[in-house]
């Protein structure tokens, strides 16, 4: 649906242009080049794009998409830079954290709590942790291994929002690591 019209050079229909007064795209930072390519089809000349986006938020180049896309959105529009410094969802703390990583990030000062922020080894996570924590991963690498660590090493009860969907992820993981290590001993992997 994106690569035809991008190779094709296909413009928007006449009967569309009407409604396209406004191009909204939310979550810019993750387009791949061929979704910015078919995003600047849609331009009649007359209309207006809105971009909302964060290039710190830039972490699916793993599934495709442009680690640069905000930068290339930039060259190739002309863009009001609107920033939204200010965070609504973290308390004070947590913020002063983020602030090593992007600095012009703000605290919403009308938010009372703190909140508490702690950086525990990964060996005393299990002494430490209460049914009510949320646990934060880097990587789903690390949120799996967390996983099969407390639910089904140690026992301890893990709560997610759709507990059978991670349980036949896990499942799968395993189910892909044990035939790989069997094609690998049998000298059967393919490359």
């Amino acid at each position: 649906m994106i690569y035809f019209p991008v190779y094709y050079n296909m413009s928007v229909p006449y009967s569309l242009k009407g409604y396209l007064d406004y191009v909204l795209v939310d979550e810019s930072q993750d387009l791949s080049i061929l979704q910015q390519y078919f995003v600047r089809q849609l331009d009649t000349g007359s209309n207006r794009f809105i971009f909302v986006g964060d290039k710190y938020q830039a972490i699916y180049g793993f599934a495709g998409a442009d680690t640069r896309s905000i930068d290339n959105i930039k060259k190739n529009f002309i863009l009001k830079e609107l920033p939204l410094n200010i965070c609504y969802r973290c308390p004070e703390n947590v913020i002063k954290l983020a602030k090593d990583i992007v600095p012009t990030i703000e605290w919403n000062k009308e938010r009372e709590d703190k909140g508490v922020v702690k950086l525990i080894k990964y060996d005393d996570l299990k002494n430490c942790i209460n049914a009510k924590d949320v646990l934060i991963g880097r990587k789903n690498k690390d949120l799996v291994s967390i996983y099969r660590e407390f639910a089904i090493t140690n026992k301890i009860p893990v709560k997610f929002r759709n507990q059978d969907l991670v349980n036949r992820i896990i499942k799968e993981i395993e189910s892909a690591v044990k035939e790989y290590i069997r094609r690998y001993n049998r000298g059967c992997l393919l490359y």
